[in-house]
């Protein structure tokens, strides 16, 4: 049997790219993200201190698209962002027929496809921790330059991540 030694992973978007397709098609993934078993509470949260009724609504990140999902479910038209072709294809199945539903644009890399100043909420649930310094400082940029004036920014990261659920 090949035996392979830890190692030090370099997280190059092209690594992050896969290793994301991977989770958001496991049967685990439900349980990986965040947003499939908090989402509602997400939601509920922020709707306290923001308009999530008018304006554009983007999941920036939006991985299988559950927090997606979730906000169609209340009545909230939202839109996706995603840096991997194949979890764009589980937002496809998730939320397409949903008539709420904007749309998801594929990111290449930051800054994203994404017009200036065209988006009033940007969700950013569990994607900062994942970050290296560099594309951290890339994607808070990309972020700022979408949002239009006056516009709001809902991010999560995690307290207490256990990420050995996932074994």
């Amino acid at each position: 049997m090949l035996k392979f030694p830890p190692h030090e992973v370099e997280w190059t978007p092209e690594h992050a790219r896969r290793f994301w397709a991977y989770i958001s098609n496991s049967s685990q993934a439900n349980r990986a993200y965040f947003s499939s078993h908090s989402g509602d509470a997400i939601i509920a949260f922020a709707q306290r201190y923001v308009p999530l009724g008018a304006g554009r609504v983007l999941d920036y990140g939006c991985g299988p698209g559950f927090l997606l999902e979730r906000l169609l479910q209340r009545g909230i038209r939202a839109e996706g962002l995603e840096f991997s072709p194949e979890s764009i294809d589980q937002v496809r199945k998730r939320c397409g027929d949903h008539p709420l539903f904007g749309g998801i644009a594929l990111a290449d890399s930051v800054p994203s496809p994404l017009a200036d100043a065209s988006v009033d909420v940007a969700f950013l649930v569990e994607v900062l921790e994942h970050l290296p310094a560099k594309a951290l400082e890339e994607t808070l940029g990309d972020i700022r330059r979408i949002l239009r004036v006056g516009g709001f920014l809902v991010a999560t990261t995690p307290h207490n991540e256990d990420l050995d659920i996932l074994k």
